[in-house]
C-alpha cells in the first residue's frame, strides 16, 4: 500500500459522539474506522455497479424476461409446487 493520504469531511455532533464512544469501546482511533468505513462503502460500491454492468449485459444478450414472461412463469412454478404439495 502506498503512502497514507489525510482528507477532511464534515459531520454533525450526534455522529461524530457516536463515532467516538465506538472508538473508545473498539481502542481504535476515529480515523481508523473512518477509513474502514470509507474503504466498505467503495467495496460496496463497485460490488453494486459490477452487478448493473452484469444485468445490462444480460438484458443485451437477450438472457432477460419481459415482466409478463417472469410473472406467466412464476404462476406455472407456482401452479407445479401447489400440485406436488396437494399429491
Amino acid at each position: 500500500m502506498d503512502e497514507p493520504n489525510r482528507i477532511t469531511f464534515e459531520i454533525d455532533r450526534e455522529s461524530l459522539a457516536e463515532l467516538e464512544s465506538l472508538a473508545s469501546a473498539e481502542h481504535r482511533t476515529v480515523a481508523d474506522i473512518a477509513a474502514e468505513a470509507t474503504l466498505e462503502h467503495l467495496a460496496a460500491t463497485r460490488a453494486y455497479h459490477a452487478a448493473i454492468d452484469e444485468g445490462q449485459a444480460d438484458f443485451a444478450a437477450g438472457r432477460a424476461l419481459s415482466h409478463e414472461e417472469f410473472l406467466a412463469r412464476r404462476a406455472a412454478n407456482r401452479e407445479a409446487w401447489l400440485a406436488g404439495r396437494r399429491a
